[in-house]
């Protein structure tokens, strides 16, 4: 249990007792076993004859056709609300989050081998939107149709792989890698698979596949490939050697590689001003520094690559405050789920006194820890009235800090203890919004209802209905959810009380139909209820001014039967901090989605959101991707997308 400190800080504050359960897990860095296991101090290898390396063919040349990979397939999803019959969660399975567009093999039709490459160069290599990272995800690992057929063709799949690196997906690369069985498609992509042990920290296994390599290595990466490998098997006299060739071919400019490698041949510390001075952050650098023994540089966890990030974050040989700082960043950019979050938070030993003194000044306390203390808080909680409350502070803590969608999606598995009830109505639209944000649709529609049921008698649930009622209209959709007239709203209803006395078996069944017939028609469209969520923002200033224009742009984009009057009450004058992409991308993706071209308007989306928050661009280019993606049947993905523009006027 935690002191008093606690105890008074709770009810003074926010009137909740915090319990923290001290958790300590094993240590999983296999590696610094490796790096125990180096010898001790030796002499420098003599000076030797260095010979020159004999020329090696291209990969590109022994590239052989006839191979495939498994492309991804994704099970094509309904486009109507499930049957009344069903499960009252097969209703949130049909929301944004539960299902995907189907991206099958039609997807590059019409693209040339020169235009992929193009599209996919374009692909930003960090993306902040969650919709974003998941549509590019999935489309770098959907095949081009004539990959691995020319020299060209595994270039294109060389590039997919290190687009697929670039921004953390690991995983998805290595599924890609994992399927190739032609040996010499494989050996053009040594490099990236290479890469992929290294980030993974699997070092053995990134040398054996240097090990295995026939052709040897030109490029500079290759050769420090080879050099590092020699280090770890002490080969010194070849690594040496390796060493003399890169500095001959002037590429001295890495003086962190060169300065590791001679601490590790020589078995003395690297000198310590050379690891403090920014240089090179990369996967090799970063396995050099766990051999050798040291702490990584903070200097890393300032890098701009996830994958990186995500490798320092889960290493203990980088310290606290680094690996902190790795994590943040690295889950900006989606490169860490929240269970890699939550597993390195209790790895760190955080104790309770500093759980505390961050919630008591949390503005003293760095980004990462800040993060970190509101996941170890949140887990704590033993009453479903405390751990709401509890809930609530913490995400408002990381909203005011712009950490909202990491907090939620790490606490997103408290929130499923807390079942929705008419007592903790003051609760509901956090946790609608939270549900939305990590794909919970069905508990968010259950949250709804306990406001649904009590809107007419509580004002205060009146006003959480209106706010909340944008967000869950776009998570349902028009798509999925074909308007009715309320003639066909009341004859629904009559057919349940005419069949009232059916057997006693069925009344579950008719329990779940009402549910359905009564939620289809709170969702269904309506000008007055976005009228009055209008009125709320117009309260809010030049914020709300940018939450009501991007919310008439994503409705009217998704084809909803706006009122002309609204539009009266969209100004977008006196916004501040508003991006627009380039023209050529902004009209690219026009040209794209009016021609039909799956694949193009896809890149051109990605191009379009860009690395920033997507809520922050111009509501015009939010119309764009929106009715763009629409047009050429994605309409999930813009679904999915309007929904966290949305979320942001909530959270």
């Amino acid at each position: 249990m935690i002191g008093s400190r606690v105890d008074l800080f709770y009810r003074v504050t926010i009137a909740l007792t915090v319990v923290i359960s001290t958790c300590v897990i094993s240590n999983l860095a296999a590696l610094g076993q490796e790096a125990n296991n180096l010898p001790g101090p030796v002499s420098l290898v003599p000076k030797v004859e260095v010979t020159k390396p004999r020329p090696s063919k291209s990969f590109s040349s022994q590239v052989k056709p006839e191979i495939t990979i498994k492309s991804v397939q994704v099970s094509e999803t309904p486009d109507r609300l499930p049957n009344p019959e069903v499960s009252q969660s097969s209703i949130g399975e049909v929301l944004v989050g539960q299902k995907e567009d189907k991206i099958d093999e039609n997807f590059w039709k019409g693209i040339s081998q020169e235009s992929a490459v193009r599209l996919i160069s374009s692909i930003p290599n960090r993306l902040r939107s969650s919709a974003a990272n998941n549509l590019a995800r999935r489309i770098l690992l959907m095949n081009f149709y004539s990959d691995y057929n020319s020299e060209g063709s595994v270039s294109l799949l060389r590039l997919r792989l290190e687009k697929l690196i670039s921004m953390g997906a690991l995983q998805d690369a290595s599924l890609i890698l994992d399927e190739l069985t032609n040996e010499s498609v494989k050996n053009a992509l040594v490099e990236q698979k290479v890469s992929v042990k290294l980030l993974t920290s699997n070092l053995s296994g990134a040398c054996q596949l240097v090990r295995e390599f026939e052709t040897g290595f030109v490029s500079e990466f290759g050769q420090k490939l080879v050099v590092f490998c020699q280090l770890l098997n002490m080969e010194y006299e070849g690594a040496r050697r390796g060493l003399e060739l890169l500095s001959e071919q002037n590429l001295v400019a890495d003086e962190i590689f060169f300065e590791l490698s001679n601490s590790i041949i020589s078995g003395k510390p690297p000198a310590l001003e050379v690891l403090n001075s920014p240089g090179k952050a990369n996967a090799l650098n970063l396995a050099m520094i766990r051999v050798v023994g040291a702490q990584v540089p903070h200097w890393f966890a300032s890098s701009e690559s996830p994958s990186l990030l995500k490798a320092i974050a889960t290493t203990s040989d980088a310290s606290r405050q680094s690996r902190l700082m790795a994590i943040r960043r690295a889950a900006k950019w989606g490169a860490l789920s929240p269970e890699e979050i939550a597993n390195v938070y209790i790895e760190l030993g955080i104790t309770e006194d500093e759980i505390v003194e961050v919630l008591l000044e949390p503005g003293n306390a760095s980004a990462g820890l800040r993060l970190a203390v509101i996941y170890l808080a949140s887990i704590s909680d033993d009453m479903a009235i405390s751990r709401a409350e509890g809930l609530q502070q913490m995400w408002y803590l990381a909203k005011e800090y712009d950490e909202w969608h990491i907090a939620v999606k790490l606490t997103s598995s408290k929130l499923n203890l807390i079942k929705p009830s008419s007592s903790l109505l003051w609760f509901a639209s956090d946790a609608i919004s939270a549900n939305l944000a990590v794909g919970q649709n069905s508990q968010a529609l259950e949250w709804f209802r306990e406001i649904s049921s009590v809107v007419n008698s509580d004002p205060d649930a009146d006003v959480t209905y209106t706010k909340m009622w944008p967000s869950l209209r776009l998570a349902y959709g028009k798509e999925l959810s074909p308007n009715m007239s309320e003639k066909t709203y009341n004859e629904d209803e009559k057919s349940l009380k005419l069949n009232h006395n059916e057997e006693t078996e069925n009344s579950g069944r008719k329990i779940k139909q009402k549910s359905y017939i009564l939620t289809k028609k709170q969702l269904a469209w309506n000008n007055q209820k976005l009228s009055k969520w209008i009125a709320i923002q117009e309260e809010e200033g030049p914020g709300g001014a940018k939450n009501i224009a991007n919310m008439l742009a994503l409705f009217d984009a998704l084809g909803e039967p706006l009122a002309k009057e609204l539009w009266l009450r969209a100004n977008t004058d006196d916004i501040e901090k508003i991006t627009f992409p380039s023209l050529e991308v902004h009209f690219g993706l026009k040209r794209a989605a009016e021609s039909g071209s799956v694949a193009e308007t896809a890149f051109y989306t990605l191009s379009s959101i860009g690395e920033g928050d997507v809520f922050g661009l111009h509501p015009i280019a939010i119309h764009t991707i929106i009715e763009s993606l629409k047009k050429v049947g994605l309409h999930r993905t813009a679904r999915a997308i309007a929904l966290e523009i949305s979320l942001n006027t909530n959270p």
